[in-house]
């Protein structure tokens, strides 16, 4: 996969007060990266510094191999973004607002049509009808259908999914699922909401007060230790039989059973042995930790 972002180093201060610390971090083609940190931990200072809204005091950004220092206007051509509160009008329609955009993108080649990004987005239909009338997740999608107008290569959302209801978070992961599988977008997301990133980034970094504290596949992190909890009618004798096996290992014994560290397949390997060796099996179950389980480890819970 080729690199799309590179940060490098990047600190920012506020006063005496560092906001961002030495942060780096590298983002690759089609990925759905997720900028993962509490309120406060640096997120959107990042981001802003990425789009050049605000100054980094020291660090390098380099956007598809440019350099924003020296050549930002290349760096920045094929990136969209909605920071904070996009600027839409509320008293003109979708179609409208689109149009507006449309007019500053005219300079791209290979930009969107109006009707395209409607359908994209979800809101073909209801795209004549004034932007005062929609729900907060249209609102959102129409943000997005605005940042996809010039066709770019990477988008980046912050807190995409702030205040929505159940139905249009769930909206929102898919959009942002399809924009990159099947409109090949790379897109950043920051958050706060552990459980929508790990549903849909590939990819994270997690910073907590400015400072970088983990960057991984999310499927790495996430499934790095197969723990299986398993409920035997015999405990020791599970035991013995495990400890003759290289593909399994005890990790712990709890709960009338043990938790054993292993691949799904191996578990497999392992169940039917002690079935071999008339061994009762009542329970088994992945111990896995979840995306929130290792954030609370790393930062505390803070």
């Amino acid at each position: 996969m080729s690199e799309v972002l590179k940060v490098d180093n990047l600190t920012k201060k506020r006063g005496d007060k560092i906001v961002v610390d030495n942060l780096s971090f590298s983002v690759n083609k089609g990925d759905i990266f997720g900028f993962l940190g509490p309120n406060g931990a640096g997120k959107s200072t990042t981001m802003k510094m990425i789009l050049k809204l605000i100054k980094k005091d020291s660090g390098k950004i380099y956007i598809d191999g440019f350099d924003i220092d020296t050549n930002f206007k290349d760096a920045i051509k094929n990136v969209s973004a909605i920071i904070e509160n996009p600027a839409i009008y509320l008293d003109l329609t979708a179609y409208d607002n689109l149009k507006i955009v449309k007019n500053f993108s005219d300079s791209y080649s290979v930009s969107y049509d109006i009707e395209d990004v409607l359908e994209i987005v979800g809101l073909k239909g209801r795209e004549y009808e004034k932007v005062k009338s929609y729900s907060l997740g249209m609102k959102q999608r129409l943000s997005i259908a605005m940042a996809l107008i010039k066709n770019p290569k990477i988008i980046l959302l912050d807190e995409p999914t702030n205040g929505l209801d159940p139905k249009g978070i769930i909206e929102m992961r898919e959009l942002i699922k399809e924009l990159s599988q099947k409109h090949n977008k790379t897109i950043i997301i920051s958050s706060h909401i552990l459980h929508e990133i790990e549903m849909m980034c590939n990819r994270v970094v997690i910073i907590n007060k400015g400072k970088q504290i983990l960057e991984s596949d999310i499927a790495s992190i996430t499934n790095k230790n197969d723990l299986f909890f398993i409920r035997t009618s015999d405990i020791d004798k599970a035991i013995k039989i495990l400890n003759d096996k290289k593909y399994a290992k005890l990790h712990k014994i709890q709960n009338k059973g043990i938790t054993v560290q292993s691949s799904e397949s191996s578990i497999a390997l392992l169940s039917k042995e002690f079935i071999k060796n008339d061994i009762s099996i009542y329970e088994i179950s992945s111990n896995n930790k979840s995306l929130e389980d290792i954030f609370i480890e790393i930062t505390g819970g803070k």
